[in-house]
């Protein structure tokens, strides 16, 4: 019976080293897209008001899984778009997400091979650790607003711990209604961090004692 359950913890140190922390917007805790208008619980969505450079130090609000439609680039099964704040009515009225700089950031500490695809509305950076490593093509100067037809690519190593943070500016809609639709889509995996390698060793281990039980 003990070799058996070394043998079940070797398996199981493997399957759960092999875990893959989603990136993915608009998803639950297992990867599945979320209904829209439900919160978002894997990012939070930091109101930057009209400067980006102080991430993360305005107030903090709930995104939603919402979309605009067309000619958003569609959602995805790994990732949706969400927003900060939801149009009343849906489209094109009521009071919408404000003229500004939103931040974007996933709620856990990430390490590994970084590999995603992210549109947003309007323009955007993404940053690990406050550093940007990509933009959209409006970023920084704002010349391009139709960030929300295109996809931007981005894979590396990142360090451990470290955190994934996406800034986006809301274009200010020129005619009425007021307000306009800000957005973020986000469709990728990061690796656990080194856990695979920890649990892959401790099953090493355990499958070595079996081995000298044996003899």
């Amino acid at each position: 019976m003990k070799r058996i359950a070394i043998i079940v913890g070797f398996v199981a140190a493997v399957g759960l080293g092999a875990h893959a922390a989603n990136l993915g917007t608009g998803l639950d805790g297992f990867g599945n897209l979320i209904l829209p208008g439900v919160t978002e619980q894997n990012y939070t969505v930091t109101d930057l008001g009209s400067d980006p450079v102080p991430a993360l130090s305005g107030a903090v609000v709930g995104a939603q899984a919402f979309y605009y439609g067309s000619p958003w680039v569609a959602n995805t099964p790994a990732g949706q778009w969400i927003s900060p704040k939801l149009p009343d009515p849906v489209i094109n009225g009521g009071s919408q997400a404000a003229p500004q700089f939103w931040g974007f950031t996933y709620n856990q500490k990430v390490s590994g091979f970084l590999s995603l695809s992210f549109s947003s509305d309007n323009p955007s950076e993404l940053l690990v650790n406050g550093n940007q490593v990509a933009r959209s093509q409006g970023w920084p100067d704002m010349s391009d607003t139709s960030d929300y037809t295109r996809w931007v690519n981005y894979s590396a190593n990142i360090p451990a711990n470290s955190t994934v943070e996406f800034i986006v500016w809301n274009d200010p809609y020129t005619s009425s209604p007021p307000g306009n639709p800000a957005g973020l889509i986000v469709n990728g995996t990061v690796p656990d961090g080194g856990l695979t390698s920890i649990l892959l060793g401790m099953g090493m281990l355990g499958l070595g004692a079996i081995r000298r039980k044996l003899r």
